[in-house]
């Protein structure tokens, strides 16, 4: 890295007036100032600062402590980082401190680049790269693959972290440590060192593919990579994020694309209702099986499922082998249980169902008893050197204790392209329309629990390929898949982010916790597998109330039908949260549309991040309060109850946020930062309350209609983007409207210019009108100056055709005049 710095150090650089300069001089030009990193070293007080229009860097030459201060976020005018008390680097396995800049020159690109060297003698070279709402720290090491740690001041409630934070018991990670984070194949499959400070609107990560450690206790915010990788990642890039929650969760984003974690376009089908085979039929697939059960299903209830998972039992098998080839024999199904697997996908495909297998990306090596053999691809892949290999170059062969366990298995090596290609291309064997990724390899021998994959960063490649659609002319390329994913760094390399899996045990602890931590971490979309899985039908109110809190989320699937002993009560409970997620499906699918696109969690918004300013909301999400709240969207705050107390009342704690919140079963409105104590919640109810922007779009039982509700809640200004479920037509909503007399308001299509049909809801009093895709609708007043205008009933407003409509008093009013 010497060829990177100045022959000497360089002790000017640009000042804050210099800075204000060439940013008015810009932006008179039409265009915003590249920020490229280059600050002011003065080598005599050892302090170097690096200033931009969002915020302000320091650095001690002394212990390289460095804080930044950010300018004017969120009406706030100076918002301090605050440094780490001693040190703000160390190097090596024995986290020796950094104790002095040596040197500060500039690379190629014009960033700065400062040579730092520890107590131990250990040099590095960081470069310091800027970006509007970001910062990275390039720290490479003298010595390839050194362990780096970056330090600051302890700070408030945190979150985030995915699956390494998904058993601590809170979502807030203020006073924990996470150490040695690892793909485990098991619980701990979705790996970020991405860690949100909501109330310093401040974040930060670690862009490393093996172990890593993050803390914020003690006096210090850590992130620290570990081993694991040898000489096969020189350096680290460690990011820090500021500005508003948007701002932030934006330039995470492109964080993660620069560092090549894309996410994928969201499929609409996925949060549709989805059906799995493995909760009922365990390895007992097959054709007549799956159809027999997914009609049953059908015809029990009338659900419309529209996508089906079969986990096992399709692949090929020989005599005397319990599975011949396992999920990666590609196309070998079994002869006798699948005789003709394209008259079977032609039997999913009539009934609207899009049907998906399990698959892995593990190959078997060698034979293990009677149980596996290698499958006819893992020799190909071996030839092809597309399997992954260890630091020493040998080959990795890895085991899992739950399938295919105790045989050898390779890995395909995700960062190979040809590699990814090839499994794309051999996936397409299998007839299907999408996968539930869910590989498991992390032991040794079945035996211990210390990570063994050289890198966890495998699984991304492969599943991102098959989620998007690099030529859509093309039908063949094994691309535009569903995808559910498990596996994965930084970023869902699927539409769904499933965790591991999980049953009513874990109603009140695991699955909340994990699941807002993997939406603090960008990774709103969340999975927990079929309702109550093992115990659907003998705990039917555990089944209810874990069958509520997955209807508010992305992804909802069922395996058994219910049976004879479910009560009426019962079963109309039941039908209430499967049509109230199938309404909910083109609102759900529009948040993850904006998810993607902007990197902030709608389809999952915990608390602390759609109100960072409101303490209320930092510590509800334990297993003490257990009370596990999110936003959906910007409009529906989800309210489950799923408490440990749930079989002996209906009732519960509920907080409210800052603003107007109206319940959505009754209308009843409150208003926030509040706590209704023991509220009401019976199984039969929808447990949430509207709010925030006040407007949802639902889909009616039957699809042929899309309706818009704006509530009485809704401020007026607010406004909503829908993102339809088929096609790429956007429609914005507008609430335009002074005070809330549904007599005296309009509809207009601002599309057309005309005026719309409207009902209002008797319950809630919302204004609710038809959604053409790609037309956009604004909410107003309308004036009378007739005096009988003031006498209609709110719940007789409606939508007259062309030639007017006719009031309660039976007088015609022209159609401008009532201006609906």
């Amino acid at each position: 890295m010497k060829d990177q710095l100045d022959s000497s150090t360089r002790t000017g650089g640009i000042t804050a007036v210099s800075w204000f300069f060439r940013f008015l001089l810009c932006t008179l030009l039409g265009g915003l100032p590249t920020l490229s990193a280059r600050g002011d070293w003065d080598a005599q007080s050892g302090r170097y600062e690096l200033q931009t229009p969002n915020y302000t860097l320091t650095i001690q030459s002394e212990g390289f402590r460095f804080g930044f201060v950010m300018h004017h976020v969120d009406g706030v005018a100076e918002r301090v980082i605050a440094p780490h008390a001693s040190v703000g680097m160390q190097l090596g396995a024995d986290n020796s401190p950094v104790t002095a800049i040596l040197q500060v020159g500039q690379d190629a690109d014009g960033n700065d680049v400062i040579r730092v060297v520890s107590a131990d003698g250990e040099h590095a070279d960081v470069t310091l790269i800027a970006e509007d709402h970001a910062l990275c720290f390039r720290v490479v090491p003298e010595t390839p693959g050194s362990q780096v740690t970056l330090l600051l001041d302890e700070m408030g409630p945190s979150y985030g972290l995915a699956d390494g934070a998904g058993t601590l018991g809170s979502t807030n990670l203020h006073g924990h440590d996470v150490r040695d984070m690892a793909n485990n194949g098991h619980v701990y499959r979705f790996l970020s060192t991405f860690m949100v400070f909501p109330s310093h609107r401040f974040a930060g990560a670690l862009f490393y593919p093996g172990v890593t450690s993050v803390g914020n206790r003690a006096g210090r915010y850590f992130m620290r990579s570990g081993g694991g990788l040898g000489n096969q990642v020189a350096g680290v890039d460690v990011y820090y994020f500021m500005g508003g929650m948007r701002e932030v969760y934006a330039a995470y984003r492109d964080a993660r694309d620069a560092q090549g974690y894309p996410g994928v376009p969201p499929k609409a089908r996925f949060f549709e209702l989805g059906w799995e085979t493995w909760d009922w039929l365990r390895f007992n697939t097959s054709t007549a099986q799956v159809q027999q059960a997914l009609t049953q299903f059908i015809e029990a209830r009338g659900y419309p499922i529209r996508w089906a998972v079969t986990g096992s039992g399709f692949w090929d098998e020989d005599p005397g082998f319990l599975n011949r080839h396992t999920t990666t024999s590609f196309g070998f199904f079994h002869e006798t249980k699948y005789p003709d697997p394209e008259a079977f996908v032609d039997w999913m495909h009539e009934h609207d169902i899009h049907w998906l297998i399990g698959l892995r990306t593990n190959f078997v090596l060698q034979a293990d008893g009677n149980r596996y053999v290698p499958g006819p691809f893992s020799p190909e892949a071996i030839e092809r050197g597309y399997l992954l290999r260890n630091n020493d170059g040998s080959r990795f062969e890895g085991f899992s204790t739950v399938f295919p366990n105790t045989a050898p298995l390779g890995m395909l090596d995700g960062n190979n392209p040809e590699a990814v290609a090839w499994y794309g291309e051999k996936y397409n064997l299998w007839l299907c329309d999408g996968v539930k990724e869910d590989s498991m390899i992390a032991e040794t021998n079945g035996s211990g629990n210390d990570p063994v994959l050289p890198r966890f960063d495998l699984y991304n490649g492969p599943m991102v390929y098959l989620s998007e659609d690099a030529d859509p002319d093309n039908p063949d390329d094994g691309n535009g898949e569903m995808v559910m994913a498990r596996n994965g760094m930084f970023t869902s390399p699927g539409t769904l982010m499933r965790i591991n899996d999980s049953n009513i045990n874990q109603m009140w602890n695991r699955i909340p916790i994990n699941w807002l931590q993997n939406a603090a971490a960008a990774a709103p979309n969340a999975y927990a597998d079929t309702v109550n899985f093992g115990q659907f039908n003998s705990n039917r109110l555990g089944s209810i109330r874990y069958g509520w809190m997955c209807a508010l989320t992305a992804g909802l699937a069922f395996s058994p039908p219910p049976d004879a002993s479910w009560s009426e009560g019962e079963l109309t409970a039941l039908d209430n949260l499967v049509w109230f997620h199938h309404a909910l499906g083109p609102y759900l699918y529009s948040a993850a549309v904006e998810s993607h696109a902007t990197g902030y969690p709608h389809t999952m918004t915990p608390l602390p991040i759609a109100f960072p300013d409101d303490a209320g909301g930092y510590d509800l999400a334990n297993t003490g309060e257990q009370m596990y709240q999110w936003m959906v969207g910007p409009s529906l705050l989800a309210t489950p109850l799923i408490h440990q107390h749930y079989q002996s009342t209906h009732r519960m704690d509920i907080y409210l946020p800052p603003g107007k919140w109206m319940d959505f079963n009754t209308g009843e409105v409150h208003e926030g930062p509040a706590t209704l104590e023991d509220y009401e919640m019976r199984p039969e109810a929808v447990p949430a309350f509207v709010g925030g922007a006040g407007i949802l779009v639902l889909r009616s039982r039957d699809e042929q209609t899309v309706e818009c509700k704006v509530y009485p809640v809704a401020p007026s200004g607010s406004s909503y983007t829908h993102y339809e479920m088929e096609g790429s037509a956007e429609s914005t909503i507008h609430a335009r409207h002074r005070g809330w007399n549904p007599a005296r308001m309009q509809v207009t299509d601002l599309t057309t210019g005309r005026p719309v049909r409207f009902r209002v809801e008797e319950t809630t009093q919302a204004v609710v009108f038809a959604v053409r895709p790609g037309h956009d609708y604004q909410l107003s007043n309308r004036f009378h100056k007739r005096p009988w205008g003031w006498l209609r009933r709110p719940n007789e407003v409606r939508q007259a055709p062309a030639g007017g409509f006719v009031s309660r008093l039976g007088t015609k009013h022209p159609a401008h005049r009532q201006g609906n």
